[in-house]
C-alpha cells in the first residue's frame, strides 16, 4: 500500500495484491479440493474529504 496526500482534502491510495504473482491455494476443502488464489491485481483509490 502506498498513499499520497495531494492536498489537505485530496489523497490517493494504491494497493497491490499478490505483488510477485505467486500461485497459492485458498479454500483447501473437502475431497482434496483446492482453489487457486487471485492473480496480481491493483486498486487505485482517490478520496476527497470535505
Amino acid at each position: 500500500m502506498a498513499r499520497y496526500q495531494i492536498t489537505d482534502n485530496l489523497s490517493t491510495t494504491l494497493n497491490i495484491y499478490n505483488l510477485f504473482d505467486k500461485k497459492y491455494c485458498t479454500n483447501i476443502g473437502f475431497y482434496s479440493s483446492a482453489y487457486y488464489g487471485d492473480p496480481r491485481n491493483l486498486m487505485l483509490t482517490t478520496r476527497y474529504d470535505f
